[in-house]
C-alpha cells in the first residue's frame, strides 16, 4: 500500500513524532513497528487519548482539517518506526485507493464514537454540563459532493409525525439517508444505553456512522418531529459503491467525523 520510497523515522521510547500547536508539520504517520502514545496535556494531567499500534495511522486530523496539531504523540516503544507521508503523498494515495479512503474513515467514525461515549461519561458525572451537541455541519458532505443530480436518483419515502422513519437496531443491512423534507428526532444509543439526542435538518444525512461501524455497538433510531418528512436513502451496498467511486465522499466524511470529536471534547472539557 505504501511507496518503498516513502521516508520513515525510528523513534526511542519517550521520543516525539509530533506536539500539539505544531503548524510546521504537514506529515502523517503510519506505524510500521512498534507503538504510538496519543494524549493531550491537561490542568489536571495527561489525557491519553489512544495507543496507535502497527498499521495504524496517526497525525491525519490536523491535514485534513487544517488545523494545527492538537494533541501529541509520543513514541510507546524503543524502536517504533513510522512511515512518513507527506501532505501532497497522502492526499494522492486517499484518491487513488478506495480501501485505504474506507480504512481511513472508519478509524475517524472509532474516534468520534470513542469521544461521544467519553462524553457520555462526563456529563452523567456532572449535572451542571450543557446537553452534548451533535454531528454537526452534515450538509457540508453535499455541498462538497455537488450530489443534486444523485440525489434525484435515490428512492424517496414519505412519513408523517411521530413515525419511525429508521431503526437500524437487529436489521441486517444498514443504510444512508438524507433528508430532503421536514425534520428527524434521532437518537443514538450504545449497547442498548442512549446517548444522545440530536434533531437532524434538511439537507441532514445520518447512518454513515453505523454503517462505518457495525461493530461498536452503536445504533440509531430516526422519529419525524414535523406534520410530514421525506427521506432519501442508500442501501449499505450502495454506500461502499458511492465511496469506491468518489474520493471526496469518504474525505468529507472523515473531515466531519474528526472536527466533531474535537468539538465535542472541548465542550466536555475533557482536557
Amino acid at each position: 500500500m505504501l511507496q518503498d520510497d516513502i521516508a520513515a523515522k525510528v523513534l526511542s521510547a519517550g521520543e516525539y513524532a509530533f506536539r500539539a500547536g505544531d503548524m510546521q508539520d504537514d506529515s502523517v504517520y503510519f506505524v510500521v513497528a512498534g507503538a504510538v502514545k496519543l494524549f493531550r496535556d491537561s490542568a489536571s494531567g495527561e489525557v491519553v487519548l489512544r495507543r496507535a499500534e502497527r498499521g495504524d495511522f496517526l497525525g491525519e486530523m490536523a491535514i485534513v482539517t487544517g488545523n494545527p496539531r492538537s494533541i501529541s504523540a509520543v513514541a510507546d516503544e524503543d524502536g517504533t518506526r513510522l512511515a512518513v507521508i507527506k501532505k501532497a503523498d497522502f492526499l494522492a494515495l486517499t484518491a487513488t485507493n478506495p480501501h485505504l479512503r474506507t480504512e481511513l474513515c472508519q478509524q475517524a467514525a472509532r474516534r468520534y464514537i470513542q469521544v461521544l461515549l467519553q462524553t457520555a461519561r462526563h456529563k452523567s458525572q456532572h449535572a451542571d454540563q450543557k446537553k452534548i451537541s451533535p454531528l454537526s455541519r452534515q450538509q457540508d458532505i453535499t455541498r462538497l459532493l455537488d450530489v443534486d443530480d444523485f440525489l434525484t436518483g435515490l428512492p424517496v419515502e414519505s412519513f408523517f409525525e411521530n413515525e419511525t422513519v429508521y431503526d437500524d437496531a437487529g436489521q441486517s443491512e444498514k443504510r444512508v439517508m438524507w433528508v430532503s423534507q421536514g425534520e428527524l428526532r434521532l437518537e443514538m444509543r450504545h449497547n442498548g444505553n442512549l446517548i444522545l439526542v440530536s434533531t437532524i435538518y434538511e439537507g441532514d444525512f445520518f447512518g454513515a456512522l453505523t454503517t462505518l461501524t457495525p461493530d461498536e455497538g452503536i445504533s440509531l433510531r430516526a422519529v419525524v418531529k414535523t406534520p410530514r418528512a421525506r427521506v432519501r436513502y442508500l442501501s449499505e451496498s450502495g454506500f461502499t459503491n458511492l465511496a469506491e467511486k468518489n474520493p471526496i465522499f469518504l474525505y468529507a466524511l472523515m473531515k466531519i467525523f474528526l472536527l466533531a470529536a474535537e468539538k465535542l471534547e472541548y465542550e466536555a472539557g475533557l482536557f
